[in-house]
């Protein structure tokens, strides 16, 4: 899978430099409806009476009963549940953002909208990793899988009673793996990671980096500073130059980093 880089940001340079791996939260994606599903609020009693119990069992209030603490959290809800839905939304959206991170890359090396929009107008770069190595290192303890795009017509729908009973994987599958259809085009394979004391970098193992592509518009100067990094890390990767043909496609012609 490719990952689109811009030399010229720091941040940027540590995929190679530090071969360090950034996990984002959603709310740090830019388009609107990353991550932006609608809510089905069609639940099942025992479902959110489950939820109530899980809070009173957490809580430190035990003045009254667990089952009559669930009834009267059950009975508020009931009537207030329009306005608790609001809540339960932030509350969720809150948890995934705390709890998850991503790291997004494309299949395609050949993305001219990604080579322009994130490697500088093809001023960049981009790095060839192997995601099963990565997948099987067990330093991600989350998900990755290839993007699934939906008509804006039927989008999928985060099932609240999932999140309340407590069996909440399907949604968080939907919440990372589904982005419009009219994104298609970026054949997009996402790797996710559950976060941990708030630590959303990981050291990646050497070997996971395979290749890296020099865009056909990169200055001489980056191209070196990239070669020097790879001498100076050991990285046993492949090194490519993007060449542009007269028709619009590209070739990729490897060179030597010595």
């Amino acid at each position: 899978v490719y990952k689109y880089r811009d030399w010229s940001k720091p941040k940027h340079q540590t995929i190679l430099t530090k071969q360090e791996l950034y996990f984002a939260s959603y709310k740090s994606c830019k388009y609107k409806y990353e991550h932006n599903l609608e809510f089905d609020f069609t639940y099942d009693i025992k479902d959110v009476k489950k939820r109530f119990e899980l809070i009173y069992d957490r809580g430190n209030n035990k003045s009254i009963s667990k089952n009559e603490y669930v009834e009267r959290a059950f009975q508020n809800f009931r009537e207030s549940e329009e306005a608790y839905r609001p809540k339960l939304i932030e509350e969720y959206s809150n948890l995934f953002n705390k709890e998850r991170g991503i790291f997004c890359t494309s299949l395609n090396k050949n993305n001219i909208d990604l080579w322009k929009e994130f490697a500088n107008e093809f001023s960049g770069f981009a790095i060839g990793i192997d995601p099963k190595l990565l997948i099987q290192s067990n330093k991600l303890e989350g998900l990755s899988k290839r993007v699934e795009y939906y008509d804006l017509n039927n989008p999928p729908k985060i099932k609240i009673s999932d999140y309340l009973n407590g069996n909440n994987l399907l949604n968080t599958f939907k919440l990372i793996f589904s982005l419009p259809n009219g994104l298609i085009h970026e054949d997009e394979f996402r790797i996710s990671k559950a976060i941990k004391n708030n630590e959303r970098t990981i050291k990646l193992n050497k070997n996971y980096i395979k290749q890296i592509i020099l865009g056909f518009k990169m200055n001489e100067a980056d191209k070196n500073n990239i070669k020097e990094v790879i001498r100076n890390e050991d990285l046993k990767v492949i090194l490519y130059q993007q060449v542009k043909g007269n028709n619009g496609t590209f070739k990729y012609e490897e060179k030597s980093y010595l």
